[in-house]
């Protein structure tokens, strides 16, 4: 056995045919209740296996990773295939994964003045926020960031689409921001309370944010007065 080596590099050897060289490989998972796995030189990959590796975790650069196993293939190896590596700007494996722990406050606070507008519109990406925010009442919240919940039916001293906050909204701060006046249904149909919704005056009107109640669901009787107290609901990224 003959091994290629150089300076500042590990030899390892290549699953497939076997060499023992410092020519950078790919460590390849199999995905079977045995969790074998493989390293195996760029070139002696099978095509069923870099379709898998395009399609899974390595995918945070499918073009790259294919431009990388192709010069591999044409005979690019060693510190020259390193060097074409590095030249490509790719992120690492580990910045690609990466999961955010929180958001800057004032980012926070800029977010949140955005999907809570005062007055006229605000736009967020390609998204743009009508004023006033309406807070619907809800009987059965959803369970899930993309289907929307039961709202009340339209009796009594309640109308279909919500409660309008108007202007009523304190300064966004520490990435919270909450309502500076009540939320209040008078003479409110027999329903069940178990949350609310923001949702925007767009013609189409856009949800925003949603929540239970605090303490759980609340039984209301026909003619009740229900009301989130001013500061009581609050909208937040932390």
């Amino acid at each position: 056995m003959t091994a290629m080596i150089s300076r500042d590099r590990v030899v390892t050897k290549c699953d497939h045919c076997g060499q023992w060289d410092d020519h950078p490989k790919v460590h390849v998972g199999w995905h079977t209740s045995s969790g074998l796995s493989s390293t195996r030189h760029h070139d002696c990959i099978d095509q069923a296996t870099k379709l898998d590796i395009l399609a899974g975790t390595h995918s945070q650069h499918p073009l790259l990773v294919a431009k990388i196993l192709s010069e591999c293939e044409q005979g690019l190896k060693g510190g020259d295939l390193l060097a074409f590596i590095g030249a490509q700007q790719m992120a690492d494996y580990g910045d690609a994964e990466m999961a955010t722990t929180g958001i800057d406050q004032t980012m926070a606070n800029a977010i949140l003045t955005a999907l809570t507008p005062t007055s006229a519109t605000a736009t967020i990406g390609t998204v743009t926020v009508t004023a006033p925010i309406k807070c619907r009442f809800d009987s059965v919240m959803t369970t899930t960031d993309s289907g929307a919940s039961t709202e009340w039916t339209t009796s009594g001293g309640y109308t279909a689409g919500g409660v309008s906050i108007g202007s009523n909204w304190a300064a966004a701060s520490a990435g919270s921001r909450a309502t500076n006046g009540a939320v209040t249904v008078s003479n409110a149909p027999a329903q069940t309370w178990a949350g609310n919704e923001l949702w925007d005056s767009s013609g189409t009107p856009l949800r925003g944010m949603w929540g239970v109640i605090t303490g759980g669901s609340k039984t209301v009787n026909s003619g009740d007065t229900c009301t989130i107290a001013s500061g009581s609901l609050t909208v937040g990224l932390t």
